[in-house]
């Protein structure tokens, strides 16, 4: 698209990807609804794994026996307002707008059993702005200025292959210097300055050709 074309890139962006931010909301999701668990990119981690599959098409709402554990919020009133309000403070610091409190307010008023309103209610909170950012939300009703197309970059095209091996990893053995005939300052080129850093684990020219 135009970004790539005028090759505008940002790292860090990729922290907020599209299939991220799906995967965070689904492990809020099955943490709010199941407890910790590693179903459905839960958070939890796979070692009260037993037939994975099987275990979590049995998961059930409000059923923690094959979590690692479990919200225990549990409100001191009955009343959809101050409850809403025991939520905000809990997962916003009381910074949930308005507008988000009325929509919370609706679930209980469409939902007749109390405890899956509440969960209905968690899972709306982190859907809402105020539970991803610190400061105040404040919604002007402004639509947004159309930004400008970038300007297209004449430069070649550049990727970084990024590889998760699973496990430990030797950096320094993954690429072994080869075939290195400049030198540096001191006169010894890339392979010498492998075998005098790496010492005795320094690849040997018989391990590095297997």
């Amino acid at each position: 698209g135009p970004v790539a074309q005028a090759s505008i890139v940002a790292p860090e962006a990729q922290h907020t990807s599209g299939p991220k931010i799906i995967s965070m909301l689904n492990g809020m999701f099955g943490l709010i609804k199941y407890g910790l668990h590693n179903c459905w990119d839960g958070f939890g981690t796979p070692e009260r794994e037993r037939n994975h599959a099987n275990r979590c098409a049995h998961f059930n709402l409000g059923r923690f026996d094959e979590s690692s554990g479990h919200l225990t919020y549990t409100p001191s009133s009955s009343s959809a307002e101050e409850i809403t309000d025991e939520l905000a403070t809990l997962m916003t610091a009381g910074r949930l707008s308005e507008a988000s409190r009325k929509s919370i307010h609706q679930i209980f008023a469409d939902e007749t059993n109390q405890t899956i309103a509440i969960v209905k209610a968690q899972m709306a909170i982190v859907t809402a702005p105020e539970f991803h950012v610190t400061n105040i939300v404040r919604k002007t009703g402004a639509k947004r200025p159309i930004p400008q197309l970038p300007v297209l970059s004449s430069k070649p095209y550049k990727a970084v292959v990024y590889v998760l091996a699973a496990g430990g990893l030797d950096s320094w053995n993954m690429l072994v210097p080869h075939t290195c005939e400049s030198t540096n300052a001191n006169g010894f080129n890339l392979r010498e300055q492998y075998d005098a850093e790496r010492t005795t684990l320094a690849f040997t020219d018989q391990e590095r050709r297997r």
